[in-house]
């Protein structure tokens, strides 16, 4: 397997998304084509939900290989047995540029569902693909669909003409089938995780809320501490003045991103995960720019 360079790393670092980003992207498609009159771009669509795919679990198996207590595991991961490691790479892993979860994710291909099913069931040790037919509604329907989708994929990015044409109601379908898949995935990884993880939606708010809090005080700690160390030069301004027009940024993003809902409690759930992406952003970005001063 070829090696990955820090710099193709860090071109992806960040691009791994939430499944409720991925959900709300996907859902987009449905109101752009209902009107097309242009059936070739439907060829996209396919393409756009393996992407999806890809940054999605991408995601996931960063989170999981950063997690202390399935590092063991990695080992079992098919993808991963013939990945190697350049001096480059292990200094970032020493600077704390990247993670072992950042480096490794990248060298699983996400181009069929045994892939997928070999990696996160060898990593939490279950057996993924298993509990996705005990939970889904339609097992064969929607697995059918989800290999069509990477069949089409792979089709479509490859060669130069298909018999395999698409409409407005065979889009619809994968489109369904991929959120319902994604949706499921999440919530399987997250009950193999956190089995004593909050079930109902006033606990997930009531956490999710919690969290935002913890994460507000460590960045305002973390802005009075480099408001303090007065050096000049730095990639910031020592006194952060931007940091006002920063929590407008946060609150009008916020909104932004929950409005796709229409209020209740997805909005609130939606909302305070929006604040506590934007807040961990700017934690990161300041430990960084500050990592040897703050030492």
């Amino acid at each position: 397997m070829n090696k990955m360079s820090l710099s193709d790393i860090k071109q992806y670092l960040g691009r791994d998304k939430h499944y409720i980003d991925v959900l709300y992207e996907l859902r987009v498609f449905v109101s752009l084509y209902k009107e097309t009159d242009e059936p070739q771009k439907f060829e996209y669509i396919p393409v756009k939900i393996v992407a999806s795919f890809q940054e999605f679990f991408r995601g996931i198996y960063k989170e999981i290989m950063d997690d202390p207590k399935y590092r063991e595991r990695i080992k079992e991961v098919k993808a991963l047995k013939k990945v190697d490691y350049d001096f480059d790479v292990l200094g970032a892993f020493q600077d704390n540029e990247i993670t072992l979860g950042d480096y490794l994710s990248y060298f699983i291909p996400c181009s069929n569902v045994e892939t997928i099913d070999d990696t996160i069931s060898k990593l939490l040790d279950i057996d993924f693909l298993g509990i996705i037919k005990e939970k889904s509604s339609n097992p064969s329907g929607l697995l059918q669909s989800i290999n069509d989708i990477f069949r089409l994929r792979h089709m479509y990015c490859h060669e130069i003409s298909t018999s395999d044409s698409l409409d407005y109601d065979r889009i619809m379908v994968y489109i369904n089938d991929a959120c319902d898949f994604i949706a499921l995935a999440d919530d399987i990884i997250l009950e193999a995780q956190f089995p004593n993880s909050p079930k109902t939606m006033m606990e997930m708010i009531k956490e999710s809320d919690e969290e935002f809090k913890r994460l507000d005080l460590e960045l305002n700690s973390l802005i009075i501490q480099i408001r303090a160390l007065k050096v000049d030069g730095d990639l910031f301004s020592n006194s952060l003045d931007y940091i006002e027009e920063w929590e407008k940024y946060r609150l009008s993003k916020a909104k932004s991103e929950a409005s796709v809902t229409k209020g209740g409690s997805i909005y609130t759930l939606l909302y305070t995960y929006s604040l506590i992406n934007t807040t961990k952003a700017l934690i990161k970005e300041l430990k960084a720019g500050y990592k040897y001063s703050l030492r």
